[in-house]
């Protein structure tokens, strides 16, 4: 499926415009996304995780927007509570009397307007590449765990010479640690060597998987990590293109006050009110 047509499922299937996005989040390998039209009303994505690079910039336009009218919006103040950021925009025309939007927090630092004007540079990376490095003897240890708590990255982390060690980062240098953050998880937990992913399975939060080490070890551990940053380290994710079908596993359609002017179905722009079907997937036209 192309960038325009993960707009047009995401836009409102009435009305043609980008909701608000009041609620997002991972829920094991799938994505919620709950929005609203200011005029036709909410409904709900299930969105397969994987696809989440491709949707990064309609989620930017849709966290940042008035809940009321649909213009573009600013953000009054963020607090964090658990895996969520919890946002406050504000509206030219509304002020501040918006509703908290639920956000993940991982996805929020990446569409903030911080983020979008802080891309770091290759010199800024690799200053930062030996900071998860063992204090003892400058290895890179293996990331046993990985979560995030409010504004915070939680590492647990091992060392094949020494103890294992427990940390935080900011969120918001993120960027600056992923490529490190990669290599401490493709890696075994014995040796300190370079390894690949063996078997990879979700639970709630976390994507959970197991080490190969090509020297053969055995009995290494599971690593928790957190699934959306899992998401944009892994081979699996990247080599993976855009998908020839859909990808939304469900949805609760929008509420109709008036003609229909897009398929519910497909995000097709619906050329006559006299049509029964779409002209692009065949649905019936309520």
């Amino acid at each position: 499926m192309t960038i325009s047509n993960y707009n047009k499922h995401l836009s409102c299937s009435i009305c043609g415009r980008i909701p608000t996005i009041t609620l997002l989040k991972v829920s094991g390998p799938e994505l919620v996304l709950k929005q609203k039209c200011p005029e036709h009303g909410e409904r709900l994505f299930k969105i397969p995780l994987i696809e989440k690079p491709h949707l990064m910039p309609h989620f930017r336009m849709g966290i940042f927007r008035c809940y009321k009218c649909g213009q573009d919006a600013t953000v009054d103040h963020v607090k964090f509570d658990g895996p969520w950021a919890l946002i406050k925009c504000r509206c030219e025309r509304h002020g501040r009397s918006l509703p908290y939007q639920k956000i993940w927090s991982t996805i929020y630092t990446e569409s903030s307007f911080q983020g979008l004007n802080s891309s770091p540079t290759a010199n800024e990376i690799e200053n930062y590449s030996t900071t998860l490095n063992c204090v003892s003897c400058g290895k890179l240890g293996t990331i046993l765990v990985l979560k995030v708590i409010g504004p915070e990255i939680f590492i647990k982390q091992k060392c094949p010479n020494h103890r294992v060690v427990t940390y935080t980062i900011d969120l918001f240098q993120r960027d600056l640690f992923l490529p490190t953050i990669r290599r401490a998880i493709y890696r075994c937990y014995k040796c300190g060597e370079d390894a690949t992913i063996n078997l990879i399975k979700t639970s709630g939060h976390f994507t959970v998987v197991k080490a190969k080490c090509p020297k053969g070890h055995f009995g290494l551990p599971y690593q928790k990590i957190w699934s959306t940053i899992f998401a944009e380290l892994s081979d699996e994710v990247h080599t993976t293109p855009l998908s020839s079908q859909p990808a939304f596993i469900e949805k609760t359609p929008a509420k109709s006050s008036g003609n229909i002017n897009f398929c519910p179905n497909c995000g097709s722009r619906i050329s006559s009110t006299e049509e029964k079907f779409c002209g692009n997937c065949g649905v019936a036209i309520q």
